[in-house]
């Protein structure tokens, strides 16, 4: 991490991804089964508990002032409501602590000795990198959305075959087209595509239409 921190690595432009929805695998391909079990064993405190319990996981008090703020930001007025009702908000905190914060960090620093891109992968309609428990007592109530690693089915797909939906054609093209202009040292012009900074956060997004689109990396709502 010393060359890292000192910007001491390749001077090259550099494309940082991320999906959406990344939180919904964490939930869906494990925490959920555990909410299951334990709902079975607890007391009705329990579907509070848990999210107190994740918060403490993440390094922060339960009690603490950024524990409200949480419950504010992604939980807001599901105190006391079924542990179901959370998975959605729990996703997206989950996805936002273990990858999008991080990136954010990555691309502030990296952006001040290289130009950083970020691009937010939204598709939702297309192969997904993991699957959910299929039987419906296991089932989690959360949809996959534009999942951990889906990009990849896009760009390194796991077979050869045609893609079932023109959208998920497009959306092929598309990845290829940007992965293709970074390797080849073609990055956006100036104007085309805003590089990270700490007072615009701008990335690139292959919407949920699979069209090329511009937003701020983490949108509110």
């Amino acid at each position: 991490l010393v060359p890292y921190a000192e910007g001491r690595f390749a001077q090259v432009p550099t494309l940082l991804m991320s999906s959406r929805n990344q939180g919904n695998y964490v939930v869906g391909t494990s925490l959920y089964e555990w909410m299951r079990k334990m709902s079975e064993t607890e007391d009705e405190s329990f579907k509070d508990k848990l999210v107190d319990r994740i918060i403490g996981d993440l390094g922060l008090y339960p009690k603490a002032r950024e524990a409200a703020a949480i419950w504010e930001e992604y939980l807001p007025g599901l105190l006391g409501s079924p542990y179901e009702d959370k998975l959605a908000g729990i996703a997206e905190l989950l996805g936002d602590a273990l990858y999008n914060t991080g990136m954010l960090h990555v691309a502030r620093h990296l952006n001040d000795k290289v130009p950083t891109w970020l691009l937010r992968f939204d598709f939702e309609d297309g192969p997904h990198y993991f699957d959910f428990p299929t039987e419906p007592e296991h089932a989690p109530p959360l949809p996959h959305g534009a999942g951990h690693l889906d990009p990849l089915n896009y760009f390194l797909p796991p077979k050869v075959e045609p893609f079932a939906t023109e959208e998920q054609k497009r959306v092929s093209e598309i990845m290829l087209d940007i992965i293709d202009n970074f390797v080849n040292g073609r990055a956006p012009a100036a104007g085309e595509w805003g590089t990270t900074t700490d007072a615009g956060l701008e990335c690139a997004v292959i919407s949920t239409q699979g069209t090329l689109e511009q937003d701020t990396f983490l949108p509110e709502g």
